[in-house]
């Protein structure tokens, strides 16, 4: 798979790479096909070549593993989705599992944010020490929830020296449960605004065709701020209704 190289990249993307703080709280927000992946591989690409440990965490496990295939990654970036890397994070500051929230009447329980904050909030020197993840970077960030940034954000807060750096890639027409974190409440977590250059926002629409751009623009949730259409021509999508699962399943094969 050939992702964008950095002369592929277009102006607004050439600058999230080079004029974006490289410690500290980053927030990125575009809408779908923006490219935030492919910034996000190469911001992972930039902070490697700087020396420092670089984890991309995405909550998609098929995601994680597309990105996995990223030409010329260096051997020192990992890809992760969310349980690896908090099951990796939390044990080598603790040496135990990270907590589950059993509170939730499912089979599969989530983690617990708040105690994972208050364990980071009594942690002593030396585990904050071993809980420094270096560079982590969180792709389709609207998937995660408010919780986890708050804790990540106390850890940022606490750690005096060498600070661990986060960089946030979101979309709110993207999330895929009804959990996940809007992108105003992440600019308020994580502090960032335009003006500081820690909050970065890109428009323009390359992964569709122009008709596909209008049609799926209309259910875009953000409106003006929604991706601008992009110049490829192609066919008019096509809508098709189904009475029962049976005739998509034919569909589908078809």
């Amino acid at each position: 798979m050939r992702f964008p190289v950095f002369a592929d990249l277009d102006s607004d993307q050439k600058k999230v790479f080079s004029e974006s703080p490289e410690n500290g709280a980053i927030l990125i927000v575009g809408p779908p096909g923006s490219g935030k992946t492919v910034i996000a591989m190469h911001r992972a690409l930039r902070l490697a070549n700087l020396g420092g440990k670089v984890v991309i965490t995405m909550f998609n496990n098929t995601l994680a593993r597309y990105t996995a295939n990223f030409e010329n990654l260096p051997s020192d970036v990992q890809i992760l989705n969310l349980n690896q890397w908090v099951d990796q994070w939390y044990r080598n500051g603790f040496n135990t599992s990270p907590p589950k929230d059993y509170s939730v009447r499912k089979r599969y329980k989530p983690y617990d944010w708040n105690q994972i904050k208050n364990d980071i909030n009594n942690a002593d020197e030396s585990t904050l020490c071993r809980l420094n993840w270096g560079n982590l970077i969180i792709d389709e960030g609207q998937d995660f929830t408010c919780a986890i940034y708050k804790a990540l954000t106390l850890l940022m807060r606490r750690i005096k020296d060498n600070k661990p750096s986060l960089t946030v890639f979101a979309d709110e027409n993207q999330a895929i449960h009804n959990q996940n974190c809007a992108v105003g409440d992440m600019m308020e977590i994580l502090n960032t605004s335009i003006d500081d250059s820690r909050l970065w926002r890109i428009n323009k629409n390359y992964r569709n065709t122009l008709a596909i751009a209008k049609f799926s623009k209309h259910f875009q949730m953000l409106g003006l701020r929604a991706a601008s259409l992009p110049n490829r021509s192609g066919l008019s999508p096509k809508i098709v209704f189904h009475e029962d699962l049976e005739s998509q399943i034919e569909q589908v094969i078809k």
